[in-house]
C-alpha cells in the first residue's frame, strides 16, 4: 500500500493561512504564505473588494506556464454559501488567467471550509475564449477520505508545471471522478449485500431480488442524509452522521439501524411540517 502524503488530522488542523502552505508542503510543493497586494493582481474592483486577504502559496516553474497557487480569504459575506463563492472565484478566475499562467485558487472566509478552484480555459460556441472552472470544498471539521485523495492526486511527484497544472485538471475532472464514485458505490453495494443477508437470516432476504432493492433504497437513503449534512440541514451539524453514531465500544449493543436509521427515515423525515 502506497504511503499516505496527508493524515484526516492534517486537514482538521488547517486553521490559518500558514498551516495551508504547510499542507502544501506535505504535497511537495515549496509552499509559504506570501501576503500578496490585492491591487498588484489587476482584478476588477468589484472582485478586490470582495477579498480580505490573499497568499501566493507556492509558484511552480519548469513548464512553458508557471503554476500559481494562490489563497483568497473573502469577506464573509461573499462566501455566505458555496454557490455564492464559486460566482465570486469564477470572476476572480477570468481575470488572472489574462496573464501567461496557470492557476489553483483556494477560497475561505474563516478556514473551516476551504473551496479549491481549478480554473482552465475553453472556447464557448462562438469560439471565444473563455474561463470554465472545477472545485472540491473541504470542510476542515469534518473531512473526508475522498478530501484527502483529491490533495494527494495533485501532489507534485516531480512533475514540471505544465505536468503538475495537467495532474490538477485530471484531479477534477468530472467524469473521471463520477466513474470513480461509481466503482466505490458497487463496491459498498455489494459489501452492504452480503452484510444484511449475513446479519438477517430471515426468508425476505433470501430472494436475491428483494435483497438488492432494500440494500440499494438503504444507500440511496443514507447518501441523501449525505446530501442533507452537507448543506447543514440536519440541525446545521456538518458532522451528524459521525456524532450519532455508536462509540466502538456500544456497536455490539447497538442496532444502529433500528435504533436510529429507521426511525430518522420513516418517522422523523417522513412527518409532514406545519405550514407545509
Amino acid at each position: 500500500m502506497a504511503t499516505r502524503l496527508l493524515q484526516l488530522d492534517d486537514l482538521r488542523c488547517t486553521t490559518d493561512q500558514h498551516q495551508v502552505a504547510g499542507l502544501f508542503r506535505k504535497l511537495g510543493y515549496d509552499a509559504i504564505a506570501n501576503p500578496l497586494e490585492i491591487s498588484h493582481l489587476d482584478l476588477p474592483s468589484r472582485s478586490a473588494e470582495s477579498i480580505k486577504e490573499s497568499y501566493l502559496i507556492a509558484d511552480v516553474n519548469g513548464g512553458a506556464k508557471n503554476l500559481q497557487v494562490i489563497l483568497f480569504q473573502l469577506h464573509k459575506e461573499e462566501f455566505s454559501s458555496p454557490y455564492v463563492a464559486s460566482y465570486r472565484f469564477k470572476a476572480i478566475a477570468s481575470s488572472l488567467c489574462q496573464s501567461p499562467s496557470n492557476f489553483l485558487l483556494l477560497g475561505t472566509k474563516d478556514y473551516n471550509q476551504l473551496l479549491l478552484i481549478n480554473p482552465r480555459l475553453s472556447f464557448d460556441e462562438k469560439h471565444d475564449l473563455t474561463v470554465n472552472i472545477r472545485k472540491l470544498l473541504i470542510d476542515r471539521l469534518n473531512p473526508t477520505n475522498y478530501d484527502r485523495d483529491r490533495l494527494e492526486a495533485i501532489a507534485v511527484e516531480n512533475r514540471d508545471s505544465d505536468k503538475l497544472y495537467q495532474a490538477h485538471c485530471e484531479a477534477f475532472n468530472v467524469e473521471k471522478l463520477t466513474k470513480h464514485f461509481y466503482l466505490g458505490y458497487k463496491t459498498i453495494f455489494e459489501k452492504v449485500q452480503t452484510t444484511v443477508k449475513e446479519y438477517n437470516p430471515h426468508p425476505y432476504f433470501a430472494d436475491s431480488s428483494r435483497l438488492q432493492q432494500f440494500s440499494q433504497r438503504l444507500l440511496g437513503r443514507i447518501m441523501f442524509l449525505y446530501f442533507l449534512q452537507k448543506k447543514e440541514f440536519l440541525g446545521g451539524n456538518r458532522n451528524f452522521f459521525t456524532a450519532n453514531y455508536p462509540k466502538q465500544s456500544d456497536l455490539e449493543d447497538t442496532d444502529y439501524y433500528s435504533n436510529f436509521l429507521q426511525p430518522l427515515f420513516f418517522e422523523t423525515l417522513n412527518r409532514k411540517r406545519l405550514g407545509m
